[in-house]
């Protein structure tokens, strides 16, 4: 049923798999030449788009929402297969990492720069190209080592993720992860390579947008001329 609805119900497709068919077209289009999913074995694999349907139903479900056997069962495939096809789907994804994650080109800080305009109607704000949060992601339980530290104001044990995105488009441009649970996000934020190396993704009069978790940085104020 779920190709059906991919054709035909994209909200079923959407509550199954989590994003819609244009959007699962597209990764599928990016990971279905990868080599990880072909082998010189007389049982074939699934074919690719089964195992990517998999891997986003298990990604877009925590915890007990959905358990690998409750997977096997609604893909009429074993629980050894489903974790199979995560490892695999995981590998892919992970191999485009240079080609989705590298600084903005000229015609995204241009997208970008539009974007603000067409929502402020403001040139001066036209600078802050990219915006900055933090979010966490929940652990399974108590680390062993230091796991206290892991502990959030959330009361989850958690890692935390900072993600910087063009604005408008979304893209992701750099990323930290690794901080534990209970680090702010201005701390978290230290460990990116836009706080780090700002040059490479800023030009005179461009700025990052962020909440007040993120204080004035001078590194990144440029006085309007």
């Amino acid at each position: 049923l779920l190709w059906i609805f991919h054709a035909d119900h994209p909200d079923l497709f959407r509550h199954f798999v989590r994003v819609s068919p244009s959007v699962f077209d597209a990764i599928l289009e990016k990971i279905i030449t990868n080599p990880i999913f072909y082998n010189e074995s007389n049982n074939a694999q699934l074919e690719v788009r089964s195992q990517l349907a998999i891997f986003l139903r298990r990604m877009g479900h925590y915890g007990n929402a959905i358990s690998v056997v409750d997977l096997a069962v609604w893909a009429g495939v074993s629980t050894g297969s489903v974790n199979n096809y995560t490892h695999r789907v995981a590998a892919a994804i992970t191999a485009l990492h240079r080609e989705a994650i590298h600084l903005p080109t000229d015609d995204e800080r241009a997208a970008a720069k539009q974007f603000v305009y067409s929502k402020t109607q403001c040139t001066a704000w036209t600078g802050g190209i990219m915006a900055v949060d933090g979010t966490a992601i929940k652990l399974f339980e108590e680390p062993a080592l230091y796991g206290k530290s892991w502990y959030n104001k959330n009361s989850d044990y958690a890692m935390s993720l900072q993600v910087v995105f063009m604005v408008g488009s979304l893209r992701v441009v750099d990323y930290a992860i690794g901080n534990v649970g209970s680090a702010h996000d201005s701390r978290a934020f230290k460990d990116t390579a836009i706080y780090q190396h700002p040059r490479l993704f800023l030009k005179d009069n461009e700025w990052i947008f962020g909440d007040s978790a993120y204080p004035l940085e001078t590194w990144c104020i440029v006085p309007f001329k």
